[in-house]
């Protein structure tokens, strides 16, 4: 438990959506909770509902409601969660979303213990179905550059068939130190959805800092279904406008030289086409459109 002494964690949640969400989060925070944590409550939804449920929870003596300017999206509210942390002197920053639960009773903890190494800069925990918690949803992702292609490591493995011993290269639910995510200066904000976490990964590696995933430290995906056991759901128009365009901003930020005239390439004659049958398979007019919308968005920034 030294571990846990010794530091201060901030568990900065973004929230959207649905406010029962947050009960069941904060419910299953208690349950895995430690002395020195502290909890900051984003909420892109701006809902009374959210308020009230963290004034009115056991943890209103440390749990702090911030009430955005509308929607923030990702990456600018973990950032304003992240500088109030920040300023109460939190020395862990630990990111999580509404939507999910924690599932393992020292889930705080386990994802502490690696940072005793110099050499690591994130940790992630094992991601399950919410519905079907022995399946895993995620362990991190891969990224490979030049296809510009992410994969979610273990995705719709059983838990216990998984490998554990992985090196990702991203993860959005992640436990980081403060004084190195101060040093790549946060989540980038020219993101709304998509590739922010990829962007976040790729920076902590520029640093020479290591991704370790946690198998102990377990927590569940709320609004997601293995896909063996769903039907295709359609794409939202505004997910497929933000996809599209932070492929392009991923790019500009993150490429140069060949390797960048390369996931060009690959964006447009492999990644286009690919999802571009997609939607005429489902019909989705709407997100076709809209993902054409946000490429363009993108090609703007990408050439400036």
């Amino acid at each position: 438990m030294n571990e846990t002494r010794h530091n201060k964690i901030g568990i900065i949640i973004v929230h959207y959506g649905d406010s029962r969400l947050i009960t069941d989060l904060l419910s299953s925070i208690n349950k895995s909770f430690t002395n020195g944590c502290f909890i900051y409550v984003i909420d892109n939804s701006l809902s009374n509902d959210v308020r009230q449920i963290v004034h009115g929870s056991k943890f209103k003596r440390k749990a702090l409601y911030i009430e955005p300017h509308g929607n923030l999206g990702w990456a600018k509210g973990a950032n304003l969660g992240a500088r109030i942390a920040l300023k109460d002197n939190c020395t862990m920053l630990c990111f999580l979303t509404s939507d999910t639960v924690i599932k393992s009773k020292n889930f705080f903890l386990e994802l502490i213990k690696p940072f005793s190494s110099g050499s690591v800069g994130i940790t992630l925990p094992i991601v399950v179905y919410y519905n079907d918690p022995s399946i895993v949803w995620m362990s991190g992702g891969r990224f490979y550059r030049l296809l510009m292609l992410a994969r979610l490591l273990n995705n719709n493995k059983h838990i216990s068939d998984s490998k554990m011993k992985l090196s990702p290269d991203f993860g959005g639910l992640c436990m980081i130190r403060a004084d190195l995510f101060e040093k790549i200066k946060g989540w980038n904000e020219n993101y709304f959805l998509y590739y922010e976490d990829v962007d976040f990964g790729f920076k902590v590696k520029k640093f020479r800092k290591d991704i370790i995933l946690v198998p102990k430290s377990i927590i569940a995906h709320k609004v997601s279904t293995p896909s063996f056991r769903q039907k295709e759901t359609p794409l939202n128009p505004k997910n497929s406008y933000f996809y599209s365009r932070g492929s392009l901003l991923f790019i500009k930020e993150n490429l140069e030289g060949l390797t960048k005239y390369i996931a060009i390439f690959s964006q447009v004659f492999i990644q286009m086409p690919m999802f571009v049958l997609a939607m005429m398979r489902q019909l989705n007019f709407r997100a076709l459109v809209s993902y054409f919308r946000g490429f363009l968005s993108g090609l703007l920034i990408l050439v400036k």
